[in-house]
Parts: C-alpha cells; structure tokens; sequence
C-alpha cells in the first residue's frame, strides 16, 4: 500500500541528521513502525504486523536495546533504535509518563547519547 502524504525521499530530507524520540504506549510503537516502513518501503504498515506480537524481534533492522518481562505489568518497559540514511529514531514504551526511566532517557538525550 503506497503512502499518499509522504515518501521516502520526503522523509529523509526532513529527518537527515536528526533524531526523533518516542515515547508512550503500543499505539505510539506503532507510529515509529509506520516510520520506518515509510522510510523503508514508502508505504505504511500492515495491520498484521501489529497484531503479529514479536516486540522481542527486531522491526526492519531496528534493535531492541532494553526490554523487561511482560509480566512486569505497569513497570514494563521497552526501548528500541533505528538508525538508517543519517536518521536516528529511539521508542520507548512506557506505563507511566513520569518515571525515573523516562528522566534518565530525557538526559541522555539532552548530553546526546
């Protein structure tokens, strides 16, 4: 399914050499699958890939950095990066908007790591 707002070569030119940070729950993972399919693929995701599991795997060559056992309930946490073409993207899936987690990403975003 092609995207109709945005292609690829719009997207690169408008996040070459930047960084995008999300954070939120599995609807915002969402939106940073459908980010780098566009970036991929110039099409969004298929529905199936969200109903598919796997938040272990990896997504079109993004890495999971840290990510706790499901069971942990409202103290789970997931952290993943992309890095394709100059573009830097990094999710963080989290249950709570303020947490010490979430604190310590905002840092090291702030010093650049």
């Amino acid at each position: 399914m092609a995207c109709d707002i945005f292609r690829t070569d719009d997207v690169k030119k408008l996040l070459r050499r930047r960084g995008v940070l999300f954070i939120g729950d599995s609807n915002i993972r969402c939106m940073y699958k459908d980010l780098i399919q566009l970036i991929h693929a110039n099409a969004i995701t298929s529905p199936a890939v969200f109903r598919g599991g796997g938040v272990n795997k990896s997504y079109m060559g993004d890495r999971v950095i840290k990510i706790t056992d499901r069971s942990y309930g409202r103290d789970y946490y997931e952290i993943r990066d992309f890095q394709k073409d100059n573009i830097l993207m990094r999710y963080i899936f989290v249950t709570r908007a303020y947490s010490e987690n979430v604190i310590q990403e905002l840092k090291d975003v702030r010093e650049r790591k």
